[in-house]
Order: structure tokens, then sequence, then C-alpha cells
């Protein structure tokens, strides 16, 4: 696949947020509260990377219906 196979507009917004973020994600219609943005690779691979309390969350950008930033 070419480089851009991972530009969705979900997969760009979350390459630019700053690790270390809370967020809530949607996929597949449900909501995943409190998540923690660790990383978003580069657009070879589409994986971002979430801790979920000490567990990891490794998801696929181009699945992500849509997030939203805590604000603590």
């Amino acid at each position: 696949m070419g480089k851009n196979h991972c530009d969705s507009c979900i997969c760009q917004r979350l390459r630019k947020l700053k690790s270390g973020t809370t967020v809530d994600v949607i996929l597949s219609g449900l909501e995943f509260a409190n998540l923690v943005f660790i990383a978003c690779d580069d657009s070879e691979n589409c994986c971002v990377e979430f801790a979920d309390g000490n567990n990891p969350l490794i998801l696929d950008c181009r699945k992500i219906e849509g997030f939203r930033v805590v604000v603590v």
C-alpha cells in the first residue's frame, strides 16, 4: 500500500495529538472512555496505541469512528 493509505481525518488528527492526552474513542458504535493516548505510528501501519489503565490497547486508526479529548 502507498504512503497515504492511513490519511483518514482521524489518523491525521491522532498523529498530531500530544502523548499523554486523555481521550474517549468511538469504535464500532461503542465508546471507550478515558483512554490515554500514547502514539500514532507513521502512515505505513495505521497503528494507534492507547493505555487503558495499565493495559495497552492498539487499534487501527482507520477503524476509529471518532474521538474527543477529555478536558480535566
